[in-house]
């Protein structure tokens, strides 16, 4: 049995304690489907990421980044702080970098979603002040 949308799966069975019987219930959270949508937007020394939320009541989402297209992603998100669909990543510029984001509920962590490269632009540090 599955409650609409919800994902998950239940297992009924009985349990016996002592002389009485009774209907014991599980109830198994599926992990969300990927994020869909992923765009970036390249600024200075930033890039912005936004998605679609994922199907499957994702708590949070992680945002990995690699400088090699389809691997080497590191999560650059902290574990459990991105709960919206849009992140900002600050990056050095004059890098190609790219992204992929996934899901994360209680019952796991979802494929990634498709990736996608940003190239921000340099931009120098602002001067030192109180000199």
């Amino acid at each position: 049995m599955n409650p609409a949308g919800a994902g998950g799966n239940f297992v009924f069975d009985e349990l016996r304690l002592a002389t009485t019987w009774a209907e014991a219930v599980t109830y198994t959270i599926a992990a969300p489907s990927a994020p869909t949508g992923l765009a970036a937007t390249a600024g200075g020394n930033s890039v912005s990421l936004s998605w679609n939320a994922a199907a499957g009541s994702p708590a949070s989402y992680n945002v990995k980044r690699s400088t090699t297209s389809g691997s080497g992603y590191v999560t650059v998100s902290s574990p459990g702080a991105v709960t919206g669909t849009n992140f900002t990543d600050a990056v050095a510029g004059g890098t190609t970098y790219y992204y992929v984001v996934s899901a994360v509920n209680a019952g796991g962590e979802s494929a990634n979603s498709s990736e996608v490269s940003a190239a921000p632009t340099l931009v120098a540090p602002a001067a030192p002040t109180g000199l």
